[in-house]
């Protein structure tokens, strides 16, 4: 099936595009009901604007399927960590009232925060940025939550009382315990619940009225219902349905009001211009800089800027916000499914050639010198185990391969972009940049559609 999207893309690829906003609709509608169709998916909506005006949007299936109900641009979904692209606007906002600095230390806000080694440097911008080295807490919450309920300040405060992963600003971590504790300094310095900050501050002035954590918008007659897909069944409850109240993935909204999110921020009607630049800075880590901002992922696509967020579940993604700048253009995507075959990144990747023109990445000539990319590439567990997550780089007979040590399956065949990026075979405009620092490689970074997603230290670095 997954030939035939490409097919149908293709063939998209040979019509005379006209120049948007008279956007292709026919075409954009046709790759998404075939996405349906080969995702099993009970439902998603898609809204795409152009200079700030919505040129297609449209739900398809269902937000509901007991009661029959379709879904809608209306049907409000959660979206999981695209959460922290408005969290970060929240503390932008504070920022702005003088009510922060970025360079504010924590335990200097919050009282209760723990004492570990190194904690007391913990910054603001190290929680926006993931480089704090706090331990994730999203493995155990969702697993507290399945058992006891919902966890709270004091048990949260509790469970990152613990050794930090690394020293503050010294290498990157995606920590949900860095935004979950964003919240709490949120509503420390406004006096408010986080979904009334956001309310007052964001979705209420802008008119974006579904947004808001999922605890207020579960219930409401638009929001969709959760589904996970098992096997050939999809079943009703999902860990989508924990009833976060905080902002490192716990709001909700519709696509049409989600995709506004980059307009308003690019026309300064939420923050300063000066602050959205910090937002959209890649953060140096010192010999290398990445391209995650704070709390936004960064990137290019074939010449085209990006930036924007993902959200997961349960090893799903099923939200993405993304947005180019130099095109003007923006996309929102969500969905109601965990475990589906295909998620919103299958959808995006088949409707980017029609939105930017763009085609499939031309492959050059291999590097004389592969020899200088290989080796072991290394993350840390974020969860606070012992063990790393490793890729192998390998060459053979002159070609690169990409592996995972503890899988059996063959590695992934690296092709030449240029400029030390690579890309594989599978996914058109995922790719791989190399670092080089005094003439040698000490990190990887990976791409997804042509946004960050994490990097990988070599692995001699990460024991430093």
């Amino acid at each position: 099936m997954k030939s035939k999207m490409k097919q149908l893309v293709l063939t998209f690829l040979v019509i005379p595009f006209m120049v948007l906003p008279q956007v292709p609709k026919t075409q954009i509608d046709s790759i998404c009901k075939v996405f349906l169709t080969e995702s099993g998916i009970a439902g998603f909506s898609i809204a795409i604007t152009k200079d700030n005006k919505m040129i297609f949007t449209q739900g398809y299936g269902h937000s509901n399927i007991e009661k029959d109900e379709k879904a809608s641009p209306h049907t409000i979904y959660p979206m999981a960590s695209v959460s922290k692209l408005v969290t970060a606007v929240a503390i932008m906002k504070l920022v702005d009232q003088k009510l922060l600095r970025l360079e504010d230390r924590v335990v200097n806000i919050l009282p209760d925060f723990p004492n570990q080694k190194y904690m007391e440097e913990i910054t603001v911008n190290h929680m926006l940025r993931h480089t704090s080295g706090l331990v994730d807490f999203g493995h155990w919450a969702d697993s507290l939550y399945l058992s006891d309920g919902l966890v709270n300040d004091r048990e949260f405060i509790s469970f990152i009382d613990q050794p930090l992963l690394f020293k503050p600003g010294t290498a990157f971590s995606y920590s949900n315990s860095g935004f979950r504790t964003l919240t709490l300094i949120t509503e420390k310095l406004s006096g408010l619940s986080f979904h009334d900050y956001v309310f007052n501050e964001i979705s209420g002035p802008m008119n974006m009225t579904s947004l808001g954590d999922w605890p207020h918008n579960m219930n409401r007659d638009n929001a969709t219902v959760n589904y996970k897909r098992k096997k050939d069944s999809l079943f009703v409850g999902t860990v989508m349905d924990i009833p976060y109240d905080d902002g490192d993935g716990g709001l909700s909204a519709s696509v049409v009001d989600l995709v506004k999110l980059p307009g308003l921020l690019s026309n300064q009607k939420l923050i300063p211009t000066r602050l959205l630049d910090i937002m959209l800075t890649p953060t140096d880590l010192g010999p290398v800089k990445i391209d995650y901002g704070t709390g936004v992922r960064l990137g290019e696509l074939l010449g085209h800027k990006a930036w924007g967020h993902t959200g997961g579940a349960s090893g799903s993604t099923i939200a993405k916000l993304s947005h180019f700048p130099d095109d003007s253009l923006s996309l929102a995507i969500l969905i109601n499914t965990l475990d589906a075959p295909k998620n919103t990144l299958d959808l995006e990747e088949a409707l980017l050639p029609v939105l930017l023109q763009v085609e499939k990445p031309r492959i050059k000539a291999m590097p004389d010198n592969l020899l200088q990319y290989t080796g072991a590439f290394v993350r840390r567990d974020r969860w606070g185990g012992d063990q790393v997550s490793t890729r192998v780089i390998s060459e053979k007979e002159g070609e690169l391969f990409r592996d995972n040590p503890l899988t059996e399956t063959p590695g992934q065949q690296l092709f030449y972009l240029g400029e030390n990026n690579f890309r594989n075979d599978i996914y058109t405009f995922d790719y791989f940049k190399f670092h080089f620092v005094a003439g040698k490689v000490i990190a990887c970074s990976e791409y997804v559609n042509g946004v960050f997603l994490q990097v990988l230290l070599e692995e001699n670095q990460i024991k430093k």
